[in-house]
């Protein structure tokens, strides 16, 4: 069964191409261009692993982290963030990693598949 991965960017054309990326590479990628679209998408579904824009224009990262990490569906889904701080994922529970953009695809799909025990 192929792996379910939420990317949430506001950047359509990055979102586009995260969505192609993971698609290509066997995953089950589902995109939320916001906040509130992801927690929507989320509501009821267990992912397993997320992708989060720490750096979206119109909503904080943290507070879509900490609303999605609170749901019972995905209270244990690893994230790995997409911009903000170097090392932030460091200080915060579920988080594995932290790219910065613009990210190398290369070394983002060596991060998924160790997360994902790939």
């Amino acid at each position: 069964m192929r792996k379910r991965i939420l990317v949430i960017e506001d950047d359509p054309n990055v979102l586009e191409y995260m969505i192609n990326f993971l698609q290509s590479g066997d995953y089950d990628a589902v995109g939320a261009q916001n906040g509130n679209t992801a927690l929507d998408i989320a509501a009821g579904t267990p992912f397993d692993l997320i992708t989060l824009n720490m750096e979206m224009h119109n909503d904080s990262g943290a507070v879509v982290y900490k609303e999605l990490a609170s749901s019972s569906y995905n209270r244990e889904t690893p994230f790995i963030f997409v911009g903000g701080p170097k090392d932030i994922h460091q200080a915060i529970p579920n988080a594995v990693a932290t790219v910065t953009k613009p990210f190398d695809p290369d070394r983002m799909l060596t991060i998924i598949r160790q997360t994902l025990g790939e």
